[in-house]
This record gives structure tokens, C-alpha cells and sequence, in this order.
């Protein structure tokens, strides 16, 4: 009898409150774990966007030296005319036309599949074998593989241009290239728009192909859906070099007196979108280095706080 109730009580399992106790634990520690892994996942995708974006301003660079000019088929006063608003042809698919060739001797061939005609304007286009894009057969400066696709976020009133391949980061998102006017004065403005609103250092449509995009264009303080001065604004955080801020400008918002370089790369971050405005939160970013921060409207941002990756050169 004793024998036999030992026998059973030997065999007896968990208590509810010992299964419950063990899927605390279990809870506790993936609780603990999850964030380590996706923020380890999250630096080693941030890393690599880096490099990426190292990469293509390394073939800029090399460009820049052979050619006595910045890399880009068309002008920054073309790239910026107001037509190109709707059109979409970015600033990275203009570089990409010399760094990674594909542009047709022939330029009367016929277009279908692979070949396209693109550019900035009806009157400024180039046809091009998208195939032929970064194939060793072209000679090009720069050679990407999984990370220069086409993608089909990008606004476009020309139905081939969205099959123009562009370089995307580690998250899928297109990297924004902002390629400064050479040819502006000395004295322009650091930003504007569109060429037809007169001279500048940079300009807002060469990017406007994803900025006007549907994941872009209210999502972003730099979309299309934005006040146009709110999107001024925090595209001269984006080409504002931070440790060149004017001294003369207000505490609260001040200004570059240099760009971050000649080119700037762009990368949306983990979140996807370019200066994110976390649900109209924010709706301009600032170019602000030092000074008095009480200033600030509560609807602006500064530069460093967005999840953004930029980086310079050339």
C-alpha cells in the first residue's frame, strides 16, 4: 500500500502554479532578449547602409576626379526643373547614368523590356538598358548587386522611369542623393524647390520622385504633402554641414555658413521614411548645432534626433 501510493506520488507532474511560474520566466527572459536581438540587428543593418552609402560616394569621388566634375548625365538646373516634380527622375538615378553606365550608343533604339527613356524633362532624356547597369561590360565606377533594384515606390508620371534601378539600403528604402548646383552663385540661397524659383545651392525636386511617393509624401517632413517652407526648413538640416552654423543667425534656429559636402547621402533609417514626422508630431527638422533650445516650436525636430543615416562627400 505505502509502495504503491510512493510509485504514484513519484510520477506526479507540475502544480499550476509551477507551470506558471516557468512561463514567467520564459516571458522575463524574451522580454529581455527580443530588444537586444532587433537592436543588434539594427546596428548591423545601419553598418551596412554606411558602407553602402560609402561605397557609391567613393565611385562619386573617383568620378569627380577623372571628370573635373561632379558625377550626374544631367545638370542640377535640369534635375531641378518644375516639370521633374512630376516626372520623378531622382538625383541617384542621374548619378547612377555615370557611375554605373547603361546609357545606349544608339540612342534610336527602340524602346521595350530593359530599354527605357528617362530624364528630367520631355526634352532632356537619354535611353537606357537598365540590364546594363553596373555590368562589368560598361567600364562603371560603380558595381552593386542585390542593392541597386528597381523599385515601385517612386511617384512618376512616366510609366518606364519606376523601372529605373536605384540603390536601396539595408531596410529596401531608396537612398536620397542631394548633389549641390556648382553653378549657382556664391550668393544664393542654400535651398529652394525648383530651379524656376530662382538660384540655389540645393534643390528639393531631384528627389522629388520619393519624396512625393505615397509612403513619403504625408509621412515625412520633407514630402511633397508638406508645407512647402516646413520642407525648406529641414532640407537645410539635411545639407547643413553641423559644425559650420552661423554665428549671426538666432539661437533658436540657426543656419549653415558650409554644406555637409558636394554630395550628400540619404538613408531613410529603420523606420522607412525620411525624417519621419511620427504621426504630424513633427513637421519640419532644424539645423541647430549649440545655443539656446527653448526657441524651438514644439512641432520641429532637430536634425540628429531622426533615426536618418546622412553622410558627405565629394
Amino acid at each position: 500500500m505505502n509502495a504503491s501510493m510512493i510509485s504514484v506520488s513519484s510520477r506526479r507532474g507540475f502544480t499550476l502554479v509551477e507551470l506558471l511560474v516557468v512561463i514567467s520566466v520564459i516571458v522575463l527572459l524574451v522580454g529581455l532578449l527580443l530588444p537586444a536581438i532587433f537592436g543588434a540587428r539594427t546596428t548591423a543593418q545601419k553598418a551596412a547602409t554606411t558602407n553602402l552609402m560609402q561605397a557609391v560616394t567613393n565611385a562619386g569621388k573617383q568620378f569627380q576626379i577623372d571628370h573635373q566634375r561632379l558625377a550626374g548625365y544631367f545638370s542640377q538646373e535640369k534635375m531641378a526643373d518644375s516639370e521633374n516634380n512630376g516626372r520623378g527622375f531622382t538625383q541617384m538615378e542621374n548619378a547612377l547614368l555615370e557611375l554605373s553606365g547603361g546609357i545606349l550608343d544608339d540612342q534610336s533604339t527602340t524602346l521595350g523590356g530593359t530599354v527605357i527613356e528617362v530624364g528630367p524633362t520631355a526634352s532632356d532624356v537619354v535611353r537606357i538598358n537598365t540590364a546594363l547597369l553596373g555590368d562589368d561590360s560598361t567600364g562603371g565606377y560603380l558595381k552593386l548587386g542585390k542593392e541597386i533594384v528597381a523599385t515601385t515606390d517612386q511617384s512618376s508620371s512616366e510609366p518606364g522611369m519606376a523601372t529605373m534601378p536605384d540603390v536601396v539600403d539595408s531596410w529596401g528604402t531608396p537612398l536620397l542623393m542631394w548633389t549641390r548646383n556648382t553653378g549657382a552663385p556664391i550668393s544664393a540661397p542654400y535651398v529652394e524647390m525648383s530651379a524656376q524659383d530662382g538660384d540655389a545651392k540645393f534643390y528639393w525636386t531631384p528627389n522629388a520622385g520619393y519624396l512625393n511617393a505615397p509612403t513619403q509624401r504625408d509621412t515625412s517632413v520633407l514630402g511633397g504633402g508638406n508645407g512647402q517652407q516646413n520642407v525648406l526648413d529641414s532640407l537645410l538640416a539635411v545639407v547643413g554641414h553641423p559644425s559650420f552654423p552661423d554665428p549671426d543667425a538666432t539661437p533658436a534656429f540657426s543656419a549653415p555658413t558650409a554644406p555637409r559636402g558636394d554630395v550628400i547621402m540619404m538613408s531613410a533609417g529603420a523606420d522607412g521614411v525620411f525624417l519621419s514626422r511620427e504621426n504630424n508630431k513633427f513637421n519640419r527638422a532644424i539645423y541647430q548645432t549649440k545655443g539656446d533650445l527653448s526657441g524651438i516650436a514644439p512641432d520641429s525636430q532637430l536634425i540628429e534626433k531622426f533615426d536618418d543615416v546622412i553622410s558627405s562627400g565629394g
